[in-house]
């Protein structure tokens, strides 16, 4: 089993003890680390293989195209200014930068001036300050602006019952770790369980 990556280091953002951690157990799970060529093409005729931007192929049984978040086709019928990486541009204030009463949050966004990385736990914050900001436009009040956190936990799951914590440069690999993770999952899915 291989990982390829076009980065040249896993875990971009993490601590060097978790990118550390990681990268011991996917050794001893056998798992290789393909780093440094971004994948172009894949290839299914017969046994698949990937076709790196450095001109080398990698034959492959199954490919599993496990990509971070790009901005959806449907963008690019809209109409509104664009980042440099193709996501919709917005102020802080979560409204576009073009001279229109369209706001935006969430993955689709690229804010200025606050660029974070595509995850959950910067869009639900991003939710509170949206809601007051369409209520301020509709009463003809000052926006207020998004101010994301510095840096968030993260806690990834390593399928034996233990966990990685990683929060603001402390790192844990543990089976506390993983009881914590499953206990803000079930706590989370919880909140919109069907009664």
């Amino acid at each position: 089993m291989r990982i390829v990556d076009g980065n040249t280091a896993i875990l971009p953002g993490h601590s060097p003890k978790s990118i550390h951690v990681v990268s011991k157990l996917l050794k001893l799970r056998g798992i290789d680390l393909h780093l440094g060529s971004p994948v172009i093409d894949c290839d299914d005729e017969g046994p698949s293989s990937l076709v790196l931007e450095n001109g080398e192929r990698i034959r492959a049984d199954l490919v599993i195209w496990a990509a971070g978040a790009s901005p959806p086709m449907a963008l690019r019928g809209f109409e509104l200014p664009k980042s440099e990486r193709g996501f919709l541009a917005a102020r802080r204030t979560l409204q576009t930068t073009a001279n229109a009463p369209i706001f935006i949050s969430g993955d689709v966004a690229d804010i200025e001036g606050a660029l974070v990385p595509k995850a959950g736990v910067y869009a639900v914050r991003q939710a509170p300050v949206l809601w007051k900001n369409l209520r301020r436009h509709f009463a003809g009040k000052r926006l207020v602006e998004y101010r994301p956190q510095r840096g968030f936990l993260s806690l990834m799951s390593c399928g034996d019952g233990t966990a990685i914590l990683d929060y603001k440069g402390f790192t844990s690999h543990s089976s506390w770790a993983w009881t914590l993770k499953n206990w803000i999952d079930r706590g989370w899915m919880k909140r919109f369980r069907v009664r």
